[in-house]
């Protein structure tokens, strides 16, 4: 992936499985086992941003936690898939009235994609 490029960022790869390829670009290379054990070594180290990239489980444990203050979300021009987990899937959350509130949605052409990006409020109670 060209994000993981340790020259012009620090970059960290944080992840559960191997990624021993990227290690050898510069790119540090974190294990976690649990997301808030990950925030607080992230806090420790001084950092107070964080770009998250991943599957359905790991956006539902962001959101779900109340640890996301701002969601972008990029859509391709393409629709295609199979059965599975949709990106908000993993929030298990079927009404409406239990949904996740974003506020300041806004909508911005980038290339041929379009970028969503929202503020997350918390979730209360």
């Amino acid at each position: 992936a060209q994000v993981f490029d340790a020259t012009v960022a620090r970059t960290i790869l944080v992840t559960r499985g191997p990624a021993p390829r990227h290690a050898a670009r510069g790119v540090e290379v974190w294990r976690w086992r649990t997301l808030p054990a990950l925030l607080r070594r992230l806090g420790e180290a001084g950092l107070l941003h964080l770009m998250v990239e991943g599957g359905a489980e790991t956006h539902a444990s962001f959101l779900r936690g109340g640890w996301c203050d701002e969601l972008l979300l990029f859509m391709a021009p393409k629709l295609f898939g199979r059965d599975g987990l949709t990106w908000s899937g993993g929030l298990g959350i079927a009404s409406p009235s239990r949904a996740l509130q974003l506020e300041e949605l806004r909508a911005l052409s980038v290339g041929p994609d379009v970028m969503l990006s929202a503020l997350c409020r918390p979730r209360r109670g």
